[in-house]
């Protein structure tokens, strides 16, 4: 399970449930616990008070050194248990187990006992015997005055066979109990990170510009309330976009009529002048009529291609030829900018089922960055190859490199970066377009003064 909220909330139920199980079953074997000792103790308490007064009401003129054995032989009927019978020397006068041990004075409880008090002892006898026992030493009385100890002793072995049956019981019941809140608390927690992952993924394509996703609403609570939130921002914004769009379209339309009829007239009159000074300004408009021509051309392509509005007409186009054609095209602008030129296709009968226009435009495109940011005596190769079911072709320069801050928004529209390069910032942002039609991908890599490499990868 990865690390995210799924993760937690089952580990937070877990913890919680076995910390609950742990107390409650530590609550109940100390309760089982105490419930059988406790029963043992009176159980054995009742059998010493009642042959204390059995013994007062019918033996107590008979020596008790002498009738000890008589007494407990008569006394065993009722009380299946051992019992001892010791003296105020602390001598043991009779046993039902035949112990031993003559001497019983070592022993914490009988001291006690001898002293007048009724006392009971948990543990094992030492010599006597090697399984735990619990016994009651019940003073015995004579006309007023104590003549001895009466011991009534039971094993605890059987009692501690049954709880550890119950301890064995309750840990199955316990791992039970863990096993069916760990699949319980999955699928709770299942009913928030399946709402949060569903507006993640809406997020993320909301983030890449493709406002026309919607977040799915699961249930009706706060996550719901947040998909809601998000749908209608996406709305407004398409909205946005949309006018955007439209304005961006409308805008373009208008100023290329005006800048023809500029460009036009520029070159009439720069065919006319005599005038050197005329002629140089004249150079500049046109220069500059057909940058602005350029950037209202971009304009209306990204435009067309963001609205879906442009037909691409896919055929079959061997790569190889493709590239070349472009390599040809670009080659004279090498030579003139002193830059070496490699061009290498692997597989160049391969067929690619793309629009051999729209492709020729993301190539040349990013051969003209390459040119533009790559100093004499530098060096661009152009080259493809296959790897899985894509085609590859990559153009790597030895240029001045893009930074890390702007590498990640080379491709936002208008976004120039720290470049001072002339452009519109719009080239980059239709080549990732034209690719992302044709199900493939673009990806830039650089570093800063060691090159760029861009990598178009189009499907087989």
């Amino acid at each position: 399970m990865k690390k995210g909220i799924k993760r937690r909330l089952v580990l937070s139920y877990f913890l919680m449930i076995l910390l609950t199980v742990i107390l409650f079953e530590v609550i109940l074997l100390f309760s089982i616990r105490y419930y059988y000792y406790n029963t043992i103790e009176d159980h054995l308490t009742n059998h010493a008070t009642i042959f204390s007064s059995f013994y007062k009401e019918y033996l107590e003129d008979n020596s008790l050194e002498e009738h000890a054995e008589f007494i407990i032989d008569e006394y065993t009927t009722y009380a299946p248990t051992q019992i001892q019978i010791i003296n105020m020397d602390g001598r043991l006068l009779a046993d039902t187990m035949l112990s031993s041990q003559t001497q019983m004075k070592p022993f914490i409880d009988v001291q006690t006992a001898l002293e007048g008090k009724i006392t009971q002892f948990t543990g094992i006898l030492g010599d006597m015997s090697n399984e735990e026992v619990m016994a009651v030493a019940y003073p015995l009385m004579a006309n007023n005055e104590q003549v001895g100890v009466v011991r009534f002793i039971s094993s605890l072995e059987p009692v501690k066979q049954v709880f550890h049956t119950v301890i064995l019981y309750l840990v199955l019941i316990g791992m039970f109990v863990l096993l069916v809140i760990t699949l319980l608390s999955y699928f709770l927690a299942n009913t928030v990170t399946k709402p949060v992952k569903k507006i993640t993924e809406a997020a993320h394509e909301m983030a890449s510009g493709n406002m026309s996703v919607r977040a799915e609403k699961v249930y009706d609570d706060e996550l719901g309330k947040l998909a809601d939130t998000m749908n209608f921002m996406a709305s407004e914004l398409e909205q946005l976009e949309q006018v955007k769009r439209e304005f961006i379209a409308s805008i373009s339309h208008e100023l290329r009529t005006p800048l023809t009829s500029i460009k036009g007239w520029g070159i009439t009159l720069h065919s006319m002048s005599g005038d050197e000074h005329m002629r140089e300004g004249l150079e500049i408009m046109i220069s500059e009529s057909e940058r602005l021509n350029g950037l209202v051309n971009d304009l209306l392509d990204f435009s067309s291609l963001s609205s879906g509005k442009v037909q691409f007409n896919f055929e079959e186009v061997h790569v190889g030829d493709l590239m070349k054609q472009v390599y040809q095209q670009m080659l004279p602008r090498s030579k003139r900018q002193f830059i070496t030129f490699s061009f290498h296709a692997e597989n160049p009968e391969v067929l690619l089922k793309v629009d051999k226009n729209r492709i020729k435009q993301v190539l040349i495109n990013v051969l003209d960055n390459s040119f533009k940011f790559t100093s004499q005596q530098g060096e661009i190769k152009f080259y493809s190859y296959q790897s899985g079911g894509n085609y590859v072709i990559e153009v790597k320069d030895t240029g001045l490199g893009i930074e890390a801050e702007d590498l990640v928004k080379i491709t936002n529209k208008f976004y120039k970066g720290k470049s001072k390069a002339g452009g519109s910032g719009l080239g980059l942002a239709i080549c990732q377009e034209i690719v992302t039609q044709h199900n493939g991908s673009l990806t830039i890599m650089s570093e800063k003064g060691k090159g760029t490499t861009v990598k178009v990868q189009l499907p087989l």
